[in-house]
């Protein structure tokens, strides 16, 4: 895929990648030359490494522009919560 392709299957800017290669993070690419290709299958695997499980109902939130979740889980800025935790009240 082209990297205005890529884009539009992450839901991001074609500026958003640029940065995240120079930065060195974001999805994987290959490179031809000057010609910069991303395959669907490290695309995936790019949303499924910063897809986060929300405690309270179960869903996922995609998080584009963070660190993936098992970085932030070495770095200890994610903690794990036992299976049995109930989500806390919400006081309107």
């Amino acid at each position: 895929m082209t990297r205005k392709e890529a884009a539009l299957f992450l839901n991001v800017t074609t500026s958003a990648l640029i940065r995240w290669q120079r930065e060195r993070r974001g999805p994987k690419f290959i490179k031809y030359g000057r010609i910069l290709r991303y395959s669907r299958k490290e695309l995936q695997a790019f949303v499924d490494s910063v897809t986060v499980h929300t405690v309270n109902d179960k869903s996922s939130v995609t998080l584009v522009t963070g660190a993936s979740s098992s970085q932030a889980a070495k770095d200890g800025s994610v903690k794990s919560l036992p299976d049995d935790c109930e989500p806390p009240e919400v006081f309107d």
